[in-house]
């Protein structure tokens, strides 16, 4: 295997009772692809599952590194990729069955694509309590659809790797939130053809104790957030970016939701 065509980067830390399944939802699926599992230091039995995996299936890397955050694990994982495409999924998460092959036949179906927008499913205690359903939209105006179809889930997404190499794009590291949509709005000012896909591929699993319910999420949403819109106004800046409807409605959105986090935050 040397050009898997799908590279699957999965940030592991602390998800030793899941990463069974979202490492499962993966190798059973047809196509070609390749499973990068990051151990961002993991202090339970994550490490060790990991390399059981690897040990099984020659589809299956595995990168053991200190401690450092999301956004270095994934970086990580960037670093060493040989797919075509890029799809970020999370330990506590999983797939479909099904996925990889019908994702495949769309990106092999509109061949001049370079990023890739689906559905997801909602899993809580057990079983499907929710969905996001899109419908298939394609435009050779990009303005058109990244206005009519806006997603800032990550793991709904596909990025073309040269889209990502090309550009130098990275996740921030030393941010907790919002460092996603940092990063796909990066690669959506690159971007020339984005496509949205009938599917729903992604499972979300809802958990009360994942980091996006701790205490002090308001105040980390709105520091983060500074750092985030600091970020991509230097970006639009060197890149000369031009200011189209779709990049100032996602701005707007996420400045919305920097003052909603800001209200809830004492004094």
């Amino acid at each position: 295997m040397n050009n898997p065509y799908i590279s699957i980067i999965v940030p592991i830390y602390k998800v030793e009772n899941y990463i069974r399944e979202c490492v499962d939802s993966i190798i059973c699926q047809k196509g070609d692809w390749e499973l990068i599992l990051v151990d961002d230091g993991s202090p339970d039995g994550c490490p060790a599952i990991c390399d059981e995996y690897a040990a099984k299936d020659e589809r299956v890397r595995v990168i053991h590194k200190e401690n450092g955050g999301v956004s270095t694990a994934r970086n990580v994982g960037l670093d060493v990729a040989r797919g075509e495409w890029i799809w970020f999924v999370d330990g506590d998460d999983f797939i479909k069955d099904y996925s990889i092959p019908q994702i495949l036949s769309y990106i092999n179906k509109y061949s001049d694509c370079d990023l890739v927008q689906m559905g997801m499913l909602y899993f809580t205690n057990g079983s499907y309590n929710n969905k996001v359903s899109v419908k298939e939209y394609l435009s050779k105006d990009k303005n058109d659809f990244l206005l009519q179809n806006v997603c800032f889930h990550n793991p709904r997404m596909l990025f073309k790797r040269s889209l990502i190499e090309e550009n130098k794009i990275r996740f921030t590291c030393g941010i907790k939130i919002a460092e996603d949509q940092e990063f796909q709005l990066k690669c959506m000012m690159k971007c020339n053809y984005p496509i949205q896909l009938p599917i729903e591929s992604y499972v979300y699993r809802q958990r009360l104790d994942s980091a996006t319910h701790n205490s002090d999420t308001e105040k980390r949403i709105v520091d983060d957030t500074l750092v985030v819109l600091d970020n991509i106004y230097n970006y639009i800046v060197s890149n000369n970016i031009s200011a189209e409807g779709w990049l100032q409605n996602r701005l707007l959105i996420m400045v919305r939701s920097l003052l909603y986090a800001a209200s809830k935050v004492k004094d």
